[in-house]
């Protein structure tokens, strides 16, 4: 399961393609076959190799993010499901209640409708620069941007192949994506919303477990002072009374 260097391909060529193609098809299937083994057996090779994503994702881009001051940079992200508005609602009540921190929201467009394509269909603008965003961030304290050149790219690309190779659902692809972006901008502290349900991308126990395992190891592992707090969420219920890219505000 070798990625090739990012940063070394044009991830819109022809040959990025195959070669993802090729290692989200492997890792999906060596991640499957895992399942029927014992979970102690592989979960060192697996945090090992789900950090390694991680920091290829965070340093596919080069964005230094500075906000300056005393100020401690924090999410709160999602896994994601239908209905899921966590990373729409959790950080402006943690904005209301906590003072020094900032929370730079890097997102990659959803699978069907997540973060950032619930903004766009309201109008908001995500294709942000650098300057842009750190000024947005030292302004409100919170600012929102979509992977992309410069900022996370190999996730962004990476993504669009998942969804045509269906390996959305992969455990440790999914950890890797949400943390590689979290790495990119200097998160220190996350607290990770795990959605567990028949919509959600862990649909028993034992995958919830692992997943939340991965996170909490890989991110230890890639920012030893920092804090990461997984909190699993109903997803059999839709968060709120509607759900769709639009409705999902209300």
């Amino acid at each position: 399961m070798v990625l090739p260097n990012p940063q070394n391909l044009d991830h819109h060529s022809p040959t990025f393609q195959w070669e993802a193609i090729r290692f989200l098809q492997e890792v999906s299937t060596e991640w499957e076959s895992s399942l029927q083994d014992s979970w102690e057996n592989r979960k060192e090779r697996w945090t090992d190799f789900t950090r390694e994503l991680a920091i290829k994702i965070a340093e596919s881009g080069q964005w230094n993010l500075q906000v300056g001051g005393d100020r401690i940079l924090v999410d709160f992200p999602s896994t994601g499901g239908v209905g899921n508005k966590t990373p729409l609602i959790a950080p402006f009540l943690a904005l209301q209640s906590i003072s020094n921190i900032c929370i730079p929201k890097v997102s990659t467009r959803g699978e069907t409708g997540g973060t950032i394509d619930i903004l766009e269909a309201v109008g908001t603008r995500v294709s942000l620069g650098l300057e842009e965003f750190q000024r947005q961030l030292k302004k409100c304290s919170i600012a929102f941007a979509v992977a992309q050149e410069g900022l996370a790219p190999l996730d962004e690309a990476l993504m669009k192949v998942r969804k045509m190779t269906y390996t959305m659902r992969c455990t440790p692809l999914v950890v890797a994506s949400i943390l590689g972006k979290k790495l990119a901008v200097g998160c220190k502290h996350l607290v990770v919303d795990v959605k567990f349900g028949p919509d959600a991308k862990f649909r028993n126990l034992e995958d919830l477990r692992r997943a939340i395992e991965l996170f909490q190891e890989v991110w230890t592992r890639v920012q030893p002072e920092g804090k990461i707090e997984c909190v699993v969420s109903n997803n059999y219920v839709p968060q709120g009374f509607c759900f769709g890219r639009l409705l999902s505000l209300w």
